[in-house]
């Protein structure tokens, strides 16, 4: 097939050719404008027109030069036809047909050249075509496809149809709107796809698109507005490829980033991150705002040195650059730090951030605020200071009061003998001769003489047992009960008292105190269940995971709970010497032993239903 000659669509031969047919008519009068290209068909025009106007000057009948005005008619139809083989003959005549033959030769000579140059252009192009067309149609990882002016699908690669799964006489023809979601369609999005690529040559958008069996896919999508060489738009091109997988990775790391994000802000100590070459922040969390008193925008780009004190910059940026050196995390139990609502003490760690080349490019840091932990720990010292100064009086003034109660005592006894020594003497030597008033004077002084020694050696018991030196042992406690219980019933008549000792085990103790313990315990509960017509009275105990805990229960007179804190006082009884006797002096001891060991005692009672004592004893050494 001939190429197109690219005179064919020019008007101008039409117009040469009505001028040759009005000429040969003999009417001279019609001239033709010519344009400004200034070519061989603009020659002609100007032949012609000059020849018209001497031929309506001298009347010269053109019929003539029938012959000639024939043979130039015909060329110009066979050139118009893309036939430009004929060449005209020229003359010898010299006139302005002789002219318009050169010019017609040579318009001949130049439209076949270019025939010939472009049907070897077009003979490349479609080489070219085609081998693009091979080219596309083997590529399977991007849906290239071509759109009409219509928005209608015109060609189709196998990466279109491995992408979207149709096969190409399944959509060639189809509109490409089958390729979006009901929302997108509804916003118009195919048809301002492609306005926008016309209007900017192209576009790229990304999206979720619709394959053959309805499935989704997430696509990048480039649109190309294709024009030909008069700048006439003939259609589109689209290149889609299926992102799907990464805009998976995308979210899922969007989710882990906006996970981590949250935690951080969340975390309640402040968190910041630094780039590791200037040391200028580059991260801050809520916690860091708050505590500074600056927001983000106040910290963010800005090092040490632009928001603290100098001396303060000097510290922070040395245990930075320390951190970032060991390649190793920096602790930092306490650092000041001058904030907007004041000094603040920080407990810090920095954590260097090692990238793939081995060198630091981040330095991470989480600082606890011990601003209260400082103040509480120098409140606390203060208050141990003080307590140490009041032990220390309470001390000397224990040894005072022991010392005095030693001496006290001691001197006690000398007049608590000359009485009793005398009322003896008047018991045995004078007895007949006092009346029964006198005796029973002499009996009162004689009993209070004797409760008042009990009262010292209950003392000096205090006394010795609060200072004796503690030297534990293991012992067995079922035997060291036993004793003890001999021991009373040698001064005590227990006859009618129902006395049941479980077995105790060993444990580390002092023996000789833990001896008086025991001794004090067995003694108040057969003295306070002996009113009653059956006293029974239990010992055991109940091992624990580091402890354990003795009892010695009664079914005694018990006691009221309401007045338990004056249970182990010194000189605090809970019944009247008319009931029980006693010095006040037994429970008191008991706790200071007990104390001693790093035991605790207390009791549960009830009044007339009897009481049980429990002391409580670790089981290490």
């Amino acid at each position: 097939m001939s190429a197109p000659s690219p005179y064919q669509s020019d008007e101008r031969i039409e117009r040469i050719l009505n001028l040759l047919l009005k000429y040969t008519l003999g009417e001279f009068q019609q001239r033709e404008t010519f344009s400004e290209k200034g070519d061989e068909l603009d020659a002609i025009i100007i032949g012609l027109n000059t020849l018209g106007e001497e031929a309506e000057a001298s009347g010269k009948i053109v019929r003539d030069y029938e012959q000639r005005v024939n043979s130039i008619m015909n060329a110009l139809l066979k050139y118009t036809l893309g036939d430009f083989s004929e060449k005209l003959t020229v003359g010898d005549v010299g006139d302005e047909l002789d002219a318009i033959t050169v010019a017609l030769n040579t318009l001949a000579e130049e439209l076949e050249s270019s025939r010939k140059s472009e049907k070897q252009h077009l003979e490349k192009i479609t080489e070219s075509e085609e081998k693009f067309r091979i080219l596309v149609n083997q590529v399977k990882d991007y849906a290239i496809i071509m759109i009409d002016t219509d928005g209608n699908v015109s060609s189709w690669n196998e990466g279109a149809e491995s992408i979207k799964g149709y096969k190409e006489n399944e959509i060639v023809g189809k509109p490409i709107s089958v390729f979006y979601t009901k929302q997108d369609l509804a916003k118009n999005e195919p048809q301002n796809n492609l306005r926008l690529a016309q209007k900017n040559g192209s576009h790229e958008s990304k999206g979720w698109r619709v394959k053959k069996d309805r499935s989704l896919f997430y696509a990048d999508i480039i649109y190309s507005a294709l024009y030909d060489y008069h700048g006439v738009l003939k259609g589109y091109s689209k290149v889609t490829r299926d992102i799907t997988e990464q805009k998976k990775a995308e979210d899922n790391l969007k989710d882990t980033n906006y996970f981590l994000d949250t935690i951080l802000e969340n975390i309640p100590n402040m968190v910041f991150v630094k780039e590791a070459r200037e040391l200028r922040f580059v991260r801050f969390n809520k916690a860091g705002e708050q505590l500074l008193g600056y927001s983000r925008d106040q910290l963010i780009g800005y090092n040490d040195y632009d928001l603290f004190p100098k001396e303060q910059a000097d510290f922070f940026t040395s245990k930075d650059r320390e951190a970032i050196q060991q390649k190793a995390v920096t602790d930092i139990p306490e650092e000041e730090i001058q904030t907007a609502d004041g000094k603040k003490w920080l407990h810090t760690k920095k954590i260097p951030i090692i990238g793939d080349d081995g060198k630091a490019i981040y330095l991470l840091g989480i600082s606890e605020d011990i601003t209260a932990r400082k103040m509480n720990d120098e409140k606390i010292h203060q208050l141990n200071t003080e307590l140490q100064d009041n032990i220390n009086l309470l001390q000397n003034a224990n040894g005072e009061l022991e010392a005095f109660t030693y001496s006290v005592s001691h001197d006690l006894r000398a007049p608590l003998r000359a009485i009793h020594g005398y009322t003896r003497i008047l018991e045995t030597d004078y007895m007949t001769q006092l009346d029964e008033d006198a005796r029973k004077m002499m009996h009162s002084v004689m009993k209070n003489a004797k409760k008042m020694g009990d009262l010292i050696d209950d003392l000096l018991a205090l006394s010795r047992y609060g200072k004796k030196e503690l030297i534990k042992r293991p012992t067995d406690m079922t035997a060291l009960v036993n004793q003890c219980l001999g021991e009373i019933k040698l001064t005590t008549d227990t006859s009618k008292t129902t006395v049941t000792i479980n077995d105790l085990g060993s444990i580390t103790v002092d023996s000789s105190l833990m001896f008086q313990v025991f001794i004090n315990l067995l003694s108040n509960a057969i003295k306070y269940s002996s009113l009653k017509e059956k006293p029974v009275i239990q010992v055991g105990c109940e091992k624990k995971k580091d402890e354990v805990v003795y009892f010695v229960r009664d079914n005694g007179t018990g006691f009221d709970m309401r007045y338990y804190d004056k249970l182990f006082g010194v000189f605090q009884r809970l019944h009247s010497m008319e009931e029980f006797e006693g010095t006040g002096v037994g429970l008191a001891l008991v706790k200071r032993i007990v104390t001693r060991h790093g035991g605790k005692v207390w009791a549960e009672g009830r009044v007339d239903e009897g009481a049980t004592f429990y002391v409580a004893l670790k089981t290490g050494k």
